[in-house]
């Protein structure tokens, strides 16, 4: 049986494979990057092409506080589901390693105050609908 040998130190014996390339690897030539193995090259490439979820996670927080601090009015309920939303895919996208974990936080920020808008604007549009029954 033929064991496999690292392509970088061919006198070493492979102990893993790159997931992105799929070069066999020796124990000095392993690298994890969020809970991934890969090469030397391939790590360079693919923590240059994550992009940030800051961005699109501090715009998910932004509209879930909108819609949680106006509950009342009707069109911030939207904000809230807009929010909520977009928290679930950066969370989405962060665990599948498609971007950078930086926006985790704010992502889950933004899904629990989603989730808080939705629910006392349900509370708030019902207490206004039944305050005016006769």
């Amino acid at each position: 049986m033929t064991q496999s040998r690292c392509a970088a130190h061919p006198a070493d014996q492979a102990v893993d494979t790159c997931s992105r390339c799929g070069n066999f690897l020796c124990l000095g030539c392993v690298l994890k990057l969020d809970g991934r193995v890969y090469c030397g090259e391939c790590v360079k490439r693919v923590a240059t092409e994550k992009q940030p979820a800051s961005k699109l996670s501090s715009w998910a927080l932004g509209l879930s506080g909108l819609g949680l601090l106006a509950a009342c009015i009707a069109p911030f309920a939207v904000a809230s589901l807009l929010g909520l939303i977009l928290g679930i895919v950066v969370l989405r996208q962060v665990s599948q390693g498609l971007v950078a974990s930086d926006g985790r936080a704010r992502a889950i920020a933004a899904v629990v105050a989603g989730a808080l808008g939705l629910v006392a604007g349900g509370i708030s549009g019902a207490y206004f609908y039944f305050s005016r029954l006769p």
